[in-house]
């Protein structure tokens, strides 16, 4: 009898093993490198060269443009009202390179001011305390970045906050429900460049710094690349932002409301 469960033992182990390889194999997950949506040029690390920066405890990736001083003339504000992706305006517009622009309603129209040719598409904002910034391009190509806008002569302009940088000195921030993510802006050097700027963790393209730590991390990057600012305002965050140059393409993940534009 000994023997013949000892038998009957053998015989289920050996069926139980034979199961057991016959069980389809399940390929582990892959968890992509890119960010894409239905209409984008999504970047990867192995296309474009790393700009990664350590800053209080955490490492940061960012993709930058410089728009000559001679070039700032040529750049614009565009709306979105019909809810294109970045890439099909810059397409459209003939955009050398392109960052998106300020915070929106759920219809898609700004919060605050926009001018694009001269003509006030959306007034400015006067309740928000947040929106506390305009960046406006004049009709004698002067540019600036500043808590108010000239009542005349704007070619261009957009408004949104808070203001990061003023005449070279980093704000100091305190932001209620402050979160981890994505950050655009733009800013002004001392030499009189305009620089777009996207941030966001190496590890997640749809996460980054806090707001609120955002003035002292652009001085960081300022001192990292030889730039110093001059003044900078930020821009609409998060799944609705993005950054074009001639080499990247970082693609939002929910439509932006608007893109500065540089021809």
């Amino acid at each position: 009898m000994k023997y013949i469960i000892s038998g009957l033992i053998i015989t289920t182990i050996a069926l139980g093993a034979w199961y057991i390889y016959r069980l389809p194999k399940v390929p582990p997950v892959s968890k992509p490198d890119t960010v894409k949506n239905d209409d984008s040029l999504a970047i990867t690390p192995e296309e474009s060269k790393q700009h990664i920066i350590a800053f209080n405890g955490k490492q940061y990736r960012y993709i930058y443009y410089i728009v000559a001083p001679h070039n700032i003339p040529n750049t614009t504000v565009i709306s979105n009202p019909k809810q294109a992706t970045m890439k099909r305006l810059a397409q459209e517009h003939h955009c050398t390179a392109a960052i998106n622009g300020g915070f929106y309603t759920s219809d898609g129209a700004p919060l605050g001011l926009l001018t694009h040719d001269s003509k006030e598409e959306r007034e400015a904002n006067s309740v928000s305390t947040l929106l506390d910034g305009f960046w406006y391009l004049l009709n004698d190509g002067t540019a600036a970045i500043a808590r108010s806008i000239p009542s005349s002569g704007v070619a261009e302009a957009l408004q949104n906050g808070p203001l990061l940088i003023e005449q070279g000195v980093a704000r100091n921030l305190t932001i209620t429900d402050d979160k981890y993510a994505r950050r655009s802006l733009i800013a002004h050097t001392t030499d009189g460049a305009v620089v777009f700027i996207t941030i966001f963790f190496p590890t997640s393209q749809l996460e980054g710094p806090l707001l609120a730590q955002l003035p002292q991390l652009l001085t960081a990057i300022g001192d990292t690349e030889n730039l110093s600012f001059e003044s900078a305002l930020n821009l609409d965050g998060g799944s609705a932002s993005g950054i074009i140059t001639p080499d990247e393409h970082l693609s939002e993940f929910t439509n932006v409301g608007s893109i500065v534009c540089v021809l």
